[in-house]
């Protein structure tokens, strides 16, 4: 199909008048079918559609920007030396995937001038091959099969990217916090990934640097670091990262500097945000500024559902998810951060995010705990529960006794105030210890209050004093004849 690697002639289509279409668009049409090749993992099936009249096959051999994906099926089928050719001076996409390095070093190592973009799964000694300017190099992404890196790969792979001040997409992985280039200025970065290896703290480069860095890259959209931070200090008033476009933050590590790095990135109103961080302990007045900013900056209207997981002490998880149409999974809030519960008060962490958090629109509420948490957890669900004016789901997963009997008792109200959340549909319960005299009690004054549930689902729970089939059996029939509730299911 390419053995030979000189371009023939175009001549002009005979008969088939149809298939005749100027060399730059059906240039461009080819090229379109190679991506979509590409995406289908068929990479090489475009050469066949390319070559079904010679007019055709004459302006694909002769349409250079064809030739410059090259990838480890190139490689196999040894057709590097052909693409290499026929691609001219044309940028270079390069998977080299598990290419052995001998490959890599006599076939691509004298192309690194025209490389765009980079991918590899590297083992150690491929990084000496890195060691040339790479100056169109716009995309990276390296994933190291080694443990560590020495100190000259370290220095080569920060040769490379010192290089590449375009560069735009990076993403390395098992590689050294200290490979990268705090201090050059990536203007034009637009996704920058950094999992690192190695637990002790760089030295090389600051909690400043890293700021400084982050705050020249005004066009960034993505950001994920999963590496030791250097601490910052406390007594260092840091300039707030104005990353207007930046719509995926992910922040994973050890240390109260993952906190304030959240807390300066002022990002796009649409913006994904997961953090999963573990501290010794930590500044609360750090969250209070990282929460205020998100709030703030965020897009919150459409927020309907709000999960808080507090089941452990010295941890806690929030997630917020948004029905609008622009959100999904991947953008919504999760936040996961632990620490020593012997010196952190779990109450203060909570009560501030729910008392920010706008409550009023969410329609969907879940909550996991346990009543090993070291704050009034009466006060908070009451705070909750009042606040929650359009909630239409309440799921409660974990409650034992006591848990599950406060909420009931909130749910219900008093003989001086309406029940909470007015709008509530469905309740969940899921493997909590059921009081069926409160349960029913609860849902005899939302009935009489003329807030009648429509569903109540039961999975998993357990019945104090009676757990028997028959007891739920009775207890399901005695809440449907008092028309408390729609539908239960057991």
């Amino acid at each position: 199909m390419c053995e030979n690697s000189s371009t023939p002639e175009i001549t002009e289509p005979g008969a088939q008048r149809e298939l005749h279409l100027p060399p730059e668009i059906l240039g461009h049409i080819f090229e379109r079918v190679r991506a979509e090749c590409e995406r289908t993992s068929k990479p090489l099936h475009w050469m066949a559609v390319s070559h079904v009249s010679g007019y055709w096959r004459a302006i694909a051999l002769g349409w250079p920007a064809l030739w410059t994906s090259l990838t480890p099926t190139v490689a196999k089928k040894g057709l590097l030396g052909v693409f290499l050719e026929r691609s001219g001076s044309m940028p270079l996409s390069i998977d080299i995937g598990n290419i052995s390095p001998w490959v890599y070093e006599t076939t691509l190592a004298t192309q690194n001038h025209r490389i765009q973009t980079l991918t590899c799964n590297v083992r150690s000694q491929v990084v000496t091959l890195l060691d040339r300017p790479a100056p169109c190099l716009l995309n990276l992404q390296l994933r190291g099969q080694d443990d560590m890196f020495s100190v000259s790969e370290t220095r080569i792979l920060y040769s490379l990217l010192s290089s590449a001040p375009s560069m735009q997409n990076l993403e390395l992985y098992c590689f050294s916090p200290k490979s990268f280039p705090w201090t050059i200025p990536f203007n034009s970065m637009r996704k920058l990934t950094l999992e690192g290896v190695g637990s002790a703290p760089p030295s090389s480069y600051t909690f400043s640097d890293v700021i400084e860095a982050l705050s020249e890259m005004e066009a960034l959209e993505y950001l994920c670091l999963e590496i030791d931070l250097p601490l910052h200090d406390r007594d260092v008033s840091y300039e707030v990262v104005r990353s207007p476009r930046l719509q995926v933050v992910r922040l994973t590590g050890r240390g109260d500097q993952f906190i304030v790095l959240w807390s300066l990135l002022e990002h796009h109103p649409i913006c994904a945000i997961k953090l999963n961080i573990t501290c010794s302990t930590f500044d609360i007045d750090n969250f209070r500024v990282a929460w205020t900013r998100y709030i703030a900056l965020s897009d919150l209207e459409s927020l309907v559902l709000i999960s808080i997981d507090m089941s452990f002490r010295g941890e806690i998880r929030f997630t917020l998810i948004s029905d609008d149409e622009r959100f999904d999974m991947d953008t919504a809030f999760y936040m996961r951060i632990e620490w020593d519960s012997e010196v952190v008060n779990d109450a203060p962490l909570t009560a501030l995010f729910t008392s920010m958090v706008p409550i009023e629109n969410v329609e969907i509420i879940s909550l996991s705990s346990r009543n090993d948490m070291d704050f009034p957890i009466e006060e908070f669900f009451a705070k909750l529960a009042t606040r929650a004016t359009n909630v239409k789901t309440l799921d409660l997963n974990d409650f034992n006794e006591t848990l599950s009997a406060l909420a009931f008792r909130i749910l219900g109200g008093s003989n001086h105030d309406a029940p909470p959340m007015p709008r509530l549909e469905r309740l969940e319960l899921c493997s909590i210890v059921v009081d069926r005299n409160l349960l029913c009690e609860t849902l005899y004054r939302r009935r009489e209050a003329g807030m009648t549930l429509e569903e109540i689902r039961i999975h998993h729970c357990r019945m104090l004093d009676d757990d028997s089939d028959g007891a739920w059996e009775e207890f399901r029939k005695e809440l449907m004849w008092s028309d408390c509730v729609g539908t239960i299911y057991l």
